[in-house]
């Protein structure tokens, strides 16, 4: 039937070429998909379509029986059909404004339900919708009711620190495990190195997979990421709480390799679960991501409170870190748990898949990663400083210092909670209370004296290595 009628108009056949071609070449030029490449030739094609019926003499218009059957009705062509199918702006008797449809396809959102789709992100994760479609922003903004939503990133931010924490926490058990079982030594080497073990092991891969989140880590989805590393988390402590049950007295060289290849595992997927969950932290309200923060001071108070109740119940030291990893195994799947759950309301479906449109170019980053160090390394050199600092003495250094009661059995603080509360308890809430406290003063601002005020006082903090090394240790 086309062919016969492209005999009395070649424009129209002319226009359908054009059509096809220019189709084809957008789609090349914005990188898109297969899929979409095919839903715009089928819109083209049915745009073209109705352009030809419209336009045909009625000679033509009437079909023979058995002829054509899949062509459409012009005249009995519905608002809604002409609505979605989109078009020119005329075709005869039929009239009606022309609209490009926002296209939404499952392989340019975060994450998909479809459980055949792919775990590799096609577009930078962290601008894209978590998932489904982009809700419409003229709606009203749903509410977080009794702030579940903000608990669950309080949540998700303390474990980000839990397994370190709880490794460093429960010093009495490790003394236990490292102990002389001969009796003829006070302190093992074993007992004075496992805590510098422990933080090389911990630090260096956390470190690493940091950097390498940065540069790859968009290309996977984030909820691969969070759901992943919780996942294997919670696997790994499986693994510790094994091995707490375990009498390991004859083989501890062999207990302390085993254990320090599962930090290294555990803090590979905190880094990643780390920068994923900030990820998800940015397309909501700022003060999730300080709920996010806080928790993350939480995450060391936690175990050193778990640590300390398990002492005052007077558990033995070779159970403590069974208990103990017990608890923060169950605190990970809890979470885990629980940011499955939120995803299900409509406050968190509402800015996890809104802040970035789909096929929205623009939320591309512009800026390189030279620029954005140059822009602000004293503030970076600063932070790196700041923890380097830190761990350099804490806890490989501090929990070896010792009351200087401990010799009076009678002294239940100096002998038994000394090192729980002054090492532990007391580090992490003072943590605790200047992330608090950043969040309320904002001093010394963001201009150059203040940028150089902060590098100075970090600077000035090396000087407490050489003070920790005094100490009574």
């Amino acid at each position: 039937m086309y062919k016969q009628y492209f005999k009395f108009d070649h424009s129209l056949y002319s226009d359908f070429l054009k059509l096809i071609i220019r189709s084809r070449v957008r789609c090349f030029f914005q990188n898109q998909s297969i899929i979409r490449s095919i839903q715009l030739f089928s819109n083209t094609y049915r745009d073209l379509e109705l352009k030809v019926l419209s336009k045909m003499p009625a000679e033509f218009r009437g079909l023979k029986s058995g002829e054509g059957d899949d062509a459409p009705d012009v005249g009995s062509a519905r608002p809604a059909d002409s609505a979605r199918i989109g078009g020119s702006a005329q075709h005869g008797s039929l009239t009606r404004p022309y609209s490009q449809p926002q296209l939404s396809f499952p392989q340019d959102r975060d994450f998909d339900p479809d459980p055949s789709s792919t775990w590799i992100s096609d577009e930078y994760s962290e601008r894209s919708p978590l998932f489904g479609p982009p809700l419409d922003q003229e709606k009203r903004t749903p509410s977080d009711n009794y702030r579940i939503v903000w608990l669950v990133f309080y949540m998700l931010g303390m474990c980000t620190l839990l397994p370190w924490n709880f490794f460093i926490a429960v010093n009495d058990y490790w003394n236990f495990k490292f102990r002389d079982i001969s009796g003829n030594s006070t302190h093992t080497q074993l007992q004075k190195d496992f805590t510098s073990y422990l933080a090389i092991a911990s630090n260096v891969p956390n470190a690493t997979f940091v950097l390498l989140n940065v540069f790859y880590g968009r290309s996977f989805k984030l909820n691969t990421r969070i759901i992943g590393a919780l996942s294997l988390m919670s696997t790994l402590f499986i693994g510790v709480i094994l091995m707490a049950r375990i009498d390991s007295d004859d083989w501890q060289d062999w207990f302390l390799y085993s254990t320090l290849i599962i930090v290294v595992f555990l803090n590979v997927c905190t880094a990643i679960f780390q920068g994923g969950i900030i990820g998800v932290a940015g397309k909501f309200p700022p003060h999730y991501m300080g709920g996010m923060m806080s928790g993350q001071a939480l995450g060391g108070i936690f175990p050193a409170l778990v640590n300390i109740l398990v002492i005052a119940v007077q558990v033995e030291p070779a159970d403590i870190g069974f208990y103990c990893f017990l608890v923060a195994f169950l605190f990970v799947l809890v979470t885990l748990a629980a940011y499955c759950a939120v995803q299900t309301t409509q406050y968190f479906k509402h800015y996890a898949g809104t802040l970035a449109r789909v096929g929205d170019t623009s939320s591309l980053l512009s800026s390189s990663y030279r620029e954005v160090f140059f822009r602000s390394w004293k503030y970076q050199f600063s932070i790196f400083l700041n923890f380097c600092v830190t761990l350099t003495v804490f806890p490989s250094v501090t929990v070896l210092v010792t009351s200087q009661f401990s010799d009076d059995e009678s002294n239940v603080f100096s002998t038994v909670y000394f090192t729980p509360v002054a090492c532990f308890l007391l580090f992490n809430c003072g943590d605790y209370f200047g992330r608090i406290l950043a969040s309320h003063i904002r001093l010394p601002g963001t201009s150059r004296m203040g940028q150089n005020v902060v590098l100075g006082l970090t600077i000035l903090r090396i000087g407490f290595i050489q003070l920790f090394i005094y100490l009574n240790i």
